[in-house]
């Protein structure tokens, strides 16, 4: 057995923010250079995926992406530095809460045993 958890940030209206979508999507721009090719990746239309960035920069009130357009030469996204910053916080904020949740599972579980039946 195992604990699992889903960890997202919410504004104080409660509505969702930012969570591990749209972490993994900025993951992927910052790996790749291009928002369209982080969508096809996750299987997100591109669409999609421009609306969850402009969402995320509308409600955090800053850019999250630096969007070059295509053309002749290609074009590309990477990430803001505050976008960077947005992305280090959130692993830090899941690395922390998820070794939490494991000790605290540890605290409580370790002696639990589960009887299957045959």
């Amino acid at each position: 057995m195992r604990v699992k958890g889903r960890i997202w940030i919410e504004d104080e209206n409660g509505d969702k923010l930012f969570g591990i979508g749209v972490y993994e999507l900025l993951m992927k721009v910052k790996s790749g250079g291009s928002l369209s090719e982080a969508a096809k990746n996750m299987k997100m239309s591109y669409n999609k995926a421009h609306n969850l960035v402009k969402a995320l920069e509308s409600r955090v009130g800053f850019k999250v992406l630096d969007t070059k357009v295509g053309g002749s030469r290609g074009g590309g996204s990477s990430l803001t530095e505050r976008g960077e910053d947005l992305l280090a916080r959130y692993r830090k904020t899941m690395d922390k809460l998820n070794k939490d949740m494991e000790d605290t599972y540890e605290l409580y579980f370790s002696d639990f045993e589960i009887k299957k039946e045959d």
